[in-house]
């Protein structure tokens, strides 16, 4: 089918099956409520089945079925057509992206389904009168879960009778990466939950007056994420690894693609930034306490500090393995390709520690001239409270950066043009230097504009120094962002080769492939010689020809 034809039959299948799984999940809630009603004293959703909601229901049915059925009939028979037709509606991008968003709604919908009952029947073990309901989340799972094995057993079973190129392939990939990276973060945030729950419990349970409605309903709600995040994140990471060992009938390595590398670098931002929170709360808290502004007992201090570290110790052993799960997964491409790995790797860590530390201190310097004026907000933070957290961003910060970009410094005294080469390399330099200007840009225009202002006769004041402080301070931590990594940046630029040195470097290179290429018997290739305006390409042919091995000559073919 021809592309417009295919546009027209995805965008109605998908809004026609929403409209029927809406449909579907109003009729079996309002079947749900009535079943809760009758069993249940302590339902929140009194009266049963609403005619509203049934007739809306049966609506939605009526008009969403018959209309995805005729849709879906034209999509399979374009699907089933032999030859090159079946072939290009298998492997069309809109396909591909259809399925990837019908499967990803159905996902999440079945993630909050699920956890949803799972937590409400947990809660019921400590807190019978509770006053939660099932009948709705149990209702979405319902109707999600066959949506999502349905779409996602058919797109498994298509990428492995033929091959996907191009957007095909990496939407299907996206939404396989997309997905157990959502399910990963759903299975951390649940554990941390769990965790923050126990430590509060232990350490805090004098406080609570021995209610334990809120300890149950924290458990339940982490265990919840835990057990469906991490059963779907296990799934997703098999079908990955199903897609590697099918790498020869896929048509493509899963480990080499760039959705796979954003997904792993992604999965350490998250979880580094997740830990970094943790401790960043923990410093502060500290903090706080050596200046003495906390005014509550021994118990509260000990959980505040200790708390957020031990929280995050999960977070940050999956984030240490995950990173050497990367790792390992390039090893088999080379020592190249590893590398290349751990250099995202630590250009993460090191974007995310110069965010904190630039925070930080843009934080600090604002807070100095703020006291330097002399002014005074009663609605703004104590200045030892706020020293207390600028800190422990300061710190947390200078943790994550100075060992990640000190080790990236190495990369660059031992092979510096490689590290130019770098696009990640590169890429990272261009963000931190594009970030300082726009954060430093505006900021310093705003404090110039209230200079100039008061120059020319305009209010300048305690009050208007004390409204400079946060712009100045990002300011002047903007400026030195940008100053350190552009000096970086210009000279990595200068690494990169010259119009006139592009044709050399290909002279060596087709030095190198006749090289590797050549035998006994005389081999002929057609090359064609492309050199930019202004540079003279008898000059290029003779260098080139000063490269070729014994044996090896470069002819100039007649007619041109």
């Amino acid at each position: 089918m021809g592309t417009a034809r295919r546009l027209y039959l995805y965008v109605v299948s998908a809004v026609s099956l929403i409209a029927l799984a809406a449909g579907i999940n109003r009729l079996v809630a309002s079947v749900l409520v009535s079943v809760e009603d009758a069993v249940s004293s302590t339902t929140m959703n009194p009266g049963g089945m609403a005619r509203e909601q049934l007739s809306l229901a049966i609506a939605l049915i009526v008009v969403g079925a018959p209309v995805f059925a005729v849709h879906r009939w034209l999509v399979g028979r374009g699907l089933r057509a032999a030859g090159a037709a079946g072939e290009e509606d298998r492997g069309s991008a809109l396909r591909a992206g259809y399925i990837a968003i019908i499967e990803s709604a159905a996902l999440f919908a079945w993630l909050i389904g699920g956890a949803g009952f799972l937590s409400f029947f947990l809660e019921r073990l400590v807190v019978p009168n509770n006053y939660g309901t099932w009948s709705e989340p149990l209702g979405l799972a319902l109707t999600a879960l066959p949506i999502w094995v349905l779409f996602g057993r058919a797109r498994e079973g298509e990428i492995r009778s033929q091959r996907m190129h191009g957007a095909a392939a990496w939407l299907t990939r996206l939404y396989r990466y997309g997905g157990g990276y959502g399910s990963l973060v759903m299975l951390l945030s649940g554990v941390t939950g769990l965790v923050s729950a126990v430590l509060n419990q232990l350490v805090a349970k004098p406080l609570m007056d021995g209610d334990q409605s809120f300890f149950a309903y924290a458990v339940a709600g982490s265990l919840g994420g835990i057990v469906f995040g991490g059963a779907s994140w296990l799934l997703h990471r098999r079908l990955a690894a199903a897609a590697v060992r099918d790498a020869a009938v896929i048509g493509e390595d899963d480990r080499r693609s760039r959705v796979r590398g954003l997904h792993d670098g992604l999965v350490l931002l998250t979880t580094a930034t997740m830990t970094s929170l943790g401790v960043a709360a923990a410093v502060a808290s500290l903090g706080r306490l050596v200046l003495g502004v906390t005014d509550v007992g021994p118990i509260q201090p000990l959980n505040d500090i200790a708390g957020p570290v031990l929280t995050m110790v999960p977070v940050a052993l999956a984030a240490w393995w995950l990173a050497r799960e990367a790792e390992r997964t390039a090893l088999p491409f080379g020592a190249e390709a590893a590398s290349a790995v751990r250099r995202v790797q630590r250009l993460v860590l090191a974007a995310l520690g110069l965010t904190a530390l630039a925070a930080g201190v843009a934080q600090l310097v604002g807070l100095a001239i703020e006291q330097v004026s002399g002014g005074y907000d009663m609605y703004s933070t104590s200045p030892a409270n706020r020293v207390a957290t600028d800190v422990s961003f300061v710190v947390v910060g200078a943790v994550l950066w100075v060992p990640a970009w000190l080790a990236q410094l190495s990369a660059r005294r031992q092979d510096a043009e490689r590290e130019a080469h770098a696009g990640v390399a590169r890429g990272y330099l261009f963000l931190a230097v594009g970030a300082s200007l726009v954060v430093g840009v505006p900021t310093l225009v705003m404090a110039l504009f209230q200079v100039i202002n008061g120059v020319l006769g305009g209010v300048f004041d305690s009050g208007s120094i004390r409204s400079l402080a946060t712009p100045l301070g990002s300011a002047v931590a903007a400026a030195a962002v940008g100053l350190y990594h552009g000096r970086l940046l210009v000279s990595d630029m200068r690494r990169l080769p010259r119009k006139g040195e592009v044709a050399a470097d290909a002279g060596v290179d087709v030095a190198e492939a006749v090289a590797e290429t050549g035998s006994a018997a005389t081999q002929a290739r057609t090359l064609t010689l492309l050199v930019p305006s202004g540079v003279n390409a008898d000059e290029v042919v003779r260098a080139m020809q000063a490269q070729l091995p014994a044996g090896a000559s470069l002819e100039e073919d007649a007619a041109g």
